[in-house]
């Protein structure tokens, strides 16, 4: 054989031996097939799962029931959105091995299926289900997600997430058919983080005022949708854009995290910061305070407080029937008896808490006069002939065949 030739063989031969080694550290032969397709959470009732705890890399996140509600102990006791625990818990039920595989801690490592609070480097998520008495009901550790190629179609040569690997508490490691998404996500993604919905439609008036005690109104026009900021000089208008913005701002307020509701207002700036005051057409007065930025972040401390204030009864025609008033009349007040209830429901909710919001919800709830009003443009004045920058009276020349034939 040609040197060549063997060199060549020698290349493939090498190639092939990496391949190899690598599919089987990566994805090890099934060891045992007893259990593919059974259950991740084996024996495990999930009715007496009374808390959870994720913990891997920066992120941890503890939930715990308290009474008949899911908060988090780790956010002061803020309500956490059950519709997502029961999600996750559910998906976590339905998880099924698919194989398992043999690991030693090389192999640990490679696959993030290491302990997150002995080696931080390669650690996995590790989720634990918590029962009432402090028993630990479940305990795995999710490493890396196993990705399979596509080989036809218009994905063909992508890859996609076919299972994940979880290291179990027995100490064997396998592979379970589906990847969970919500490991990695932080603590805010799990509370309860919507407030308020107050759409523009519904508001009548915003009333801002700024940190240098400055106060700037907005008020809807009679028998309009629009809105016109109040006590515009000659020349000003507002910015549209902007006046939607800040008349749109309570339309789906939500939080972005949850502060020590004990802060003084050294740290949290309220008793300095701007206002934002909006009443709505059925009676709720909404202030927000916007307070400091929270350390080494460019996001706010905010605090809510919602009032009820009954609204002006409508105008009525003399001439209608007094039975027809009257049944309006209880209806109205019915409507305003549930908005005064909603009200009431919404500041105990709201109205102890010590909020944090982004940047740019901050800037909106802080608009200043300076920022909404402009000065209007004047239009451009068409250009009249005369003369030219060099003096020259400018002519339209005129058409040689206009000239008079006696000239």
């Amino acid at each position: 054989m040609k040197p060549k030739s063997l060199l060549i063989l020698v290349v493939i031969a090498a190639v092939l031996a990496g391949a190899v080694v690598l599919k089987n550290r990566r994805q090890h032969a099934a060891e045992d097939t007893s259990e593919m397709g059974a259950k991740l959470l084996v024996g495990v009732d999930l009715n007496k799962v009374a808390a959870i705890a994720i913990r891997g890399g920066e992120s941890t996140v503890e939930l715990a029931q308290s009474g008949n509600a899911w908060v988090a102990p780790g956010r002061y006791g803020y309500p956490a959105r059950f519709s997502k625990i029961k999600e996750f818990v559910l998906k976590l039920a339905e998880l099924k091995i698919g194989f398992e595989v043999s690991a030693d801690d090389q192999d640990r490592a490679l696959l993030k299926l290491l302990d997150p609070e002995t080696s931080p480097d390669a650690a996995g998520t590790e989720v634990k289900l918590i029962a009432a008495d402090g028993v630990v009901l479940a305990s795995f550790i999710f490493g890396e997600k196993m990705t399979q190629s596509r080989s036809e179609g218009s994905a063909a040569g992508m890859s996609f997430p076919s299972g994940q690997y979880v290291a179990l508490a027995d100490g064997r490691v396998v592979v379970v058919d589906e990847s969970l998404y919500d490991l990695g996500h932080s603590i805010g993604s799990w509370l309860d983080t919507a407030l308020v919905e107050v759409p523009a439609t519904e508001i009548q008036e915003v009333t801002l005022t700024a940190t240098n005690g400055a106060v700037m109104r907005v008020n809807r026009k009679q028998d309009s949708p629009d809105f016109e900021v109040a006590d515009l000089a000659d020349g000003e208008e507002a910015e549209a854009y902007k006046l939607s913005n800040l008349t749109g701002a309570l339309a789906s307020l939500s939080f972005s995290d949850v502060a020590d509701p004990a802060l003084d207002l050294g740290v949290t700036g309220f008793d300095r910061g701007a206002t934002y005051v909006a009443r709505s057409t059925d009676g709720k007065v909404v202030t927000v305070t916007v307070g400091a930025m929270v350390a080494d972040e460019s996001d706010r401390y905010m605090r809510l407080q919602i009032d009820y204030e009954e609204p002006p009864a409508p105008a009525t025609d003399a001439a209608d029937e007094d039975a027809d008033a009257e049944a309006a009349a209880a209806e109205r007040a019915k409507k305003l008896d549930a908005v005064a209830a909603e009200v009431r429901e919404q500041n105990a909710r709201f109205s102890k808490w010590v909020f944090v919001i982004d940047s740019y919800k901050g800037d909106t709830l802080m608009m200043s006069r300076g920022d909404l009003v402009k000065q209007k443009e004047e239009p451009e004045e068409p250009e009249e002939a005369g003369q030219d920058a060099d003096g020259v009276n400018e002519t339209t020349p005129s058409d040689p065949g206009d000239e008079s034939p006696d000239a």
